[in-house]
Formats: structure tokens, sequence, C-alpha cells
């Protein structure tokens, strides 16, 4: 599921703990869980090991890529 309901999406996946994948203005995409985020518009994300802050000017889109990523499928 791809967004452009940026703000919603960011604060969906930390209340849910979703793996998502930002797609940003600069051509590069990171994927990780929503560790943080702000009314104001930035967020901390967790990805590979390390929390990077972003903000949503920085977004195009968001991909959830998992929203139960803890369940393996034999559970889905």
């Amino acid at each position: 599921m791809e967004t452009t309901n940026l703000l919603a999406t960011i604060k969906d996946a930390y209340h849910h703990n979703w793996v998502i994948e930002l797609k940003l203005k600069r051509q590069t995409q990171v994927t990780g869980m929503v560790n943080t985020y702000f009314s104001d518009g930035h967020f901390y994300l967790t990805h590979e090991g390390d929390i990077e802050q972003f903000s949503l000017a920085d977004l195009e889109t968001i991909k959830v890529l998992s929203e139960k990523w803890w369940q393996t499928a034999a559970e889905s």
C-alpha cells in the first residue's frame, strides 16, 4: 500500500509498529519503523540499526511493507 497521506500514515505506522518504506525527494528510499513522531511534521525512523530524523517535507510517498511483521505466515 503506497500513500501520499504522509502524516496519517506516519501516525498509524508509529501506533501499530508497521514496517514502512520512505521514498525521499532526493531519489532515495529508506525502510524502517517509526520510533517517534511529532505533529509539526518531523519524525524519527529506526533503520539499519540506527535512528534517523526525517521531515514530511523530505518525502514523496510512504509504502507500508508489513503491518504485522511479527507474525509468521502460519499465524496470518
